[in-house]
């Protein structure tokens, strides 16, 4: 008997009786006659059908009606089988976006063709679920006897899947702030607390009465909120969620996988409540324009309409919201809120010229919580700075890379000091142009070391810290105070560096900037 591909197709669905109303076999054949007219061997042919076979398999399997009641975690498993099956295929990214790449070729025939339920957009989010922070990362496999997985984002599940759900998700994140109460994060957590706070080291403008900071407080709901999904730790720049995740998942249980899994893929989001619904809220985010239906948020249904709110939300997955703050703000304020974030958006894109909007909030939601907070209570003020933009410097990277050497010294000072694993990407992002603007090899090395200490000093002033008294710091690479100077006020008039410089600007230096500049304004 011939095994080409129709000979397998016409068994394969001899001996099952289901694929027929699965997927029709004229169909079917439709499709591997089309791939065959472009060029496609019978052994890519094959390839082809075992993947669809794969599919109609399972779908028996586990008794689902079509290919769109394939859930998120379904390919993930599909994944799995198709890798014991094929030794070849490698659970890696390049292998499993070739196999997503022909599984979307093929969904978009069954469209064409008129297929009356199109789902090959899903496929987007399949891809999604394999990332996190844009990096490929496979997710684990689930048994029969996990739970999480089998749960329907588009489905009211019961009362007790519910209660079994937020007792998981409450564990895992007690399991996660537990984790870095640890001595070996103290640091973080007084970084973090400080950058939360503001520089006055003060309750945030929605806890009014030091005495409301209990255990479950407001202020302690809206603090971790920031801390596990938007601080940076020091040792890796990474969040506190993603951290714990990558440190102890071998440890974790698949469940507490997937619920931190689908935290991570939660975003920052502002939005305003548009419309109120039975049991939610039909919400529009106020950057994006998406709209999003919500669970009734807890601040009542009186007067909802004029807050704003903020959180992590999660739109496609399980765990739809974290805790989300609100804030009272009128249209005409939300539109000036809007206005002032995209400033601030425009001040970090100096830094990372193709950020986009969501790669900003990952990076400043610090600070965007911040304008939010304070232009509710002050909303005049002006939170971000007006002043024209610094210009763009002309870096001269080969010149640069002949000092890599100083460049790695300088970003251990820094990490030294205390400043965070961004802040060291940034001291040389300063070093590189304040040699391209000396613009020479030999004028940069007769000039070392004073050029790596006016670097440093230079980039510590900007970031709001005053250390230019510190005699330890010319003691560092052997400079002479003077020379240092002299260098200093000229590398500041080239590159046109002023305080809290946006080039050069740290997370802790943007909330910092934003209190003195209201400062600066409620003076005058």
């Amino acid at each position: 008997m011939s095994n080409n591909v129709y000979a397998l197709v016409n068994e394969f669905y001899r001996e099952n009786g289901r694929a027929g109303s699965l997927l029709p076999r004229t169909l079917l054949d439709k499709y591997l006659r089309r791939l065959a007219w472009r060029g496609r061997g019978d052994a890519e042919l094959r390839q082809e059908w075992s993947l669809i076979e794969l599919l109609l398999t399972y779908l028996d399997e586990q008794q689902l009606d079509s290919f769109a009641a394939l859930s998120i975690f379904d390919y993930q498993e599909l994944l799995y089988r198709y890798n014991e099956v094929h030794k070849e295929f490698r659970l890696e990214e390049e292998s499993v976006r070739e196999w997503l790449k022909r599984l979307q070729t093929f969904y978009d025939y069954l469209a064409e063709n008129g297929w009356q339920e199109d789902f090959s957009y899903f496929i987007q989010d399949v891809e999604e679920s394999l990332y996190l922070d844009e990096v490929f990362s496979m997710p684990p496999r689930h048994t029969n006897g996990d739970v999480y997985h089998r749960l329907d984002p588009e489905t009211e599940e019961s009362a007790v899947e519910v209660e079994r759900l937020n007792a998981e998700l409450d564990a895992v994140l007690k399991n996660v702030g537990k984790y870095f109460k640890q001595k070996k994060y103290a640091r973080d957590s007084e970084r973090a607390m400080r950058i939360f706070c503001g520089p006055a080291h003060e309750m945030p403008p929605f806890i009014k009465d030091e005495s409301e900071v209990e255990e479950d407080s407001a202020f302690w709901l809206s603090y971790w909120d920031y801390f596990m999904f938007d601080y940076h730790l020091l040792e890796d720049d990474r969040t506190p969620l993603r951290h714990y995740y990558e440190r102890e998942k071998d440890n974790l249980s698949t469940t507490a996988q997937d619920i931190l899994r689908d935290l991570l893929h939660a975003r920052f989001s502002v939005f305003e409540v548009v419309e109120m619904q039975e049991g939610m809220v039909k919400c529009r985010d106020i950057f994006t324009e998406e709209y999003m239906d919500l669970p009734m948020p807890e601040v009542g249904l009186n007067g909802i309409e004029n807050f704003v709110f903020f959180g992590h939300i999660r739109t496609r997955g399980i765990l739809m919201l974290n805790y989300i703050t609100s804030v009272p703000a009128s249209l005409k304020l939300r539109s000036r809120m809007k206005e002032v974030v995209l400033r601030q958006y425009e001040l970090f894109k100096l830094q990372s010229p193709q950020a986009n909007l969501e790669q900003f909030f990952v990076r400043e939601a610090a600070a965007v919580r911040h304008i939010l907070h304070v232009m509710s209570d002050y909303a005049q003020l002006n939170v971000v700075s007006l002043r024209e933009l610094p210009p763009k410097v002309q870096r001269l990277e080969k010149l640069a890379d002949s000092f890599k050497d100083e460049a790695r010294a300088l970003e251990e000072i820094v990490r030294r000091i205390g400043f965070s694993a961004y802040a060291r990407l940034l001291i040389r992002a300063l070093f590189a142009d304040a040699v391209s603007v000396l613009g020479d090899e030999k004028s940069c090395r007769d000039k070392m070391p004073a050029l790596m200490t006016a670097v440093l000093l230079m980039f510590i002033k900007i970031n709001g810290y005053d250390y230019t008294a510190t005699p330890d710091l010319y003691m560092l690479f052997g400079s002479k105070e003077k020379e240092t100077e002299a260098l200093g006020r000229m590398l500041r008039e080239k590159l046109d560096v002023r305080v809290f410089d946006p080039r050069y600007l740290t997370e802790d230096g943007v909330v910092l900037s934003l209190y003195l500049l209201v400062q600066e304004n409620k003076q005058d």
